[in-house]
C-alpha cells in the first residue's frame, strides 16, 4: 500500500500567506511473484554503481556519512555506452539522516550522472527522529 503522487504549484507574493489542506489518496501496489537470479559480476557492478549513487545523491560530507539508505534493493542502475549512470527506484527510498535528525521517504523521479554532470529530480517526505540523545546533541 502506498499513496498516489500529487504535485501542486503555489505562488506567493511578498508578504502573502497560504494554507493548504492535503489528503493522501491510498494506492495499492501489486506485483507478481519475483524470482531473482544474478551473477557475481552483476552483483559487483551493482555494488559499484550503488557506491557512486550514494556519493552523488547523498554527498561526501561528514553529515552525508551519517545518512543511510535503508532499502537499497529497490534501486536499479543502467550504464549507457556514453558513460551515463542512470538510476531508478521501484519504490520510495527510505533514508535515515542521523546527523540532522530525520527520516526521508524519497520518490526518485530522475537520476543521471557522468563525470561532467549530475542531474536528479525527486519528491520527499520528511519526519523528525525523536530520541533523548538526538535532543541532547541538538541542544549543545
Amino acid at each position: 500500500v502506498g499513496y498516489e503522487h500529487r504535485q501542486m504549484m503555489v505562488r506567493l507574493t511578498a508578504g502573502a500567506q497560504a494554507e493548504q489542506d492535503l489528503a493522501l489518496t491510498p494506492r495499492v501496489y501489486k506485483s507478481a511473484e519475483v524470482r531473482v537470479e544474478g551473477s557475481r559480476a552483476e552483483h559487483k557492478a551493482w555494488q559499484r554503481n550503488y557506491k557512486r549513487f550514494q556519493r552523488e545523491f547523498l554527498g561526501a560530507t561528514l553529515n552525508a556519512s551519517q545518512c543511510h539508505i535503508l532499502n537499497p534493493e529497490v534501486l536499479d542502475f543502467e550504464n549507457d555506452p556514453s558513460g551515463i549512470l542512470l538510476a531508478t527506484a521501484e519504490a520510495p527510498l527510505e533514508i535515515m539522516n542521523y546527523a540532522l535528525g530525520y527520516k526521508a521517504f524519497v520518490i526518485l523521479l530522475y537520476f543521471s550522472y557522468t563525470d561532467q554532470s549530475f542531474s536528479c529530480r525527486f519528491m520527499a517526505q520528511f519526519s523528525e527522529l525523536t530520541s533523548p540523545q538526538r535532543d541532547e546533541d541538538w541542544a549543545e
